[in-house]
């Protein structure tokens, strides 16, 4: 039965093998300290609480929705100082999309998305987001790198496209056995880097290898 709150799957394996959890509010980041300072000293603290051996969990109401633990990737910090051009799928759906999305636009990143107005969702062509730019050519493409180097504006650029329709996955199948996956991942008390290839390896034994195609077919763009 639904409790209504999204819990990080992190801090739901650390809980599941009774390991230290520790609750950390959320009011930093939306009115305690101005950006970028907020942020900054948000993963400051959780990595302090990491460096003592317990597993962070910054709460916050998003969307009306109660949210334990908030995972900010160093790949989307990095994009927010770094001028690169990074080509990819989109997000996989256990991540918090619309967030991603929204945590990119405050680093500064440029996003688009290729032939679609919606964001991509890694083995599906839709995530239920919309992007803000769309590009529609190979030229549109360099064009777009180009204006953004060009601006010098110290930040990256991520450009996604959907995978292709013949290699596409059904996203009711895909995103039942990513939820079958991840409680399975939190039973195991599989967390971190693990999860990945771990969640990977078993939406493709779920899904009898469609979620596969879709990754090789990705590889053919």
């Amino acid at each position: 039965m639904s409790t209504g709150v999204t819990v990080a799957p992190e801090v739901t394996a650390a809980l599941a093998r009774g390991a230290a959890v520790v609750a950390l509010e959320s009011t930093i980041i939306s009115h305690g300290m101005p950006y970028p300072k907020n942020l900054q000293t948000a993963m400051e603290v959780e990595a302090i609480v990491r460096e003592n051996g317990a597993v962070p969990a910054t709460i916050a109401i998003l969307d009306g929705v109660p949210h334990v633990a908030m995972d900010i990737s160093s790949d989307l910090t990095e994009l927010g100082k770094t001028p690169v051009a990074v080509i990819s799928a989109g997000v996989k759906s256990i991540l918090d999309i619309p967030r991603t999305l929204e945590y990119l636009e405050t680093q500064g990143v440029t996003v688009a998305a290729y032939r679609t107005n919606e964001f991509p969702a890694f083995f599906t062509e839709v995530s239920g987001s919309q992007v803000p730019c769309r590009v529609d050519s190979p030229e549109e493409c360099a064009r777009i790198i180009y204006a953004n180097r060009n601006l010098h504006l110290g930040s990256g650029i991520l450009i996604a496209v959907p995978v292709p329709k013949q290699h596409a996955a059904s996203g009711n199948i895909i995103e039942s056995a990513i939820q079958k996956a991840l409680k399975e991942a939190g039973d195991k008390g599989i967390i971190g880097n693990a999860i990945t290839p771990f969640m990977l390896e078993r939406v493709k034994e779920l899904t009898g290898g469609s979620s596969l195609e879709a990754r090789l077919g990705r590889s053919a763009l």
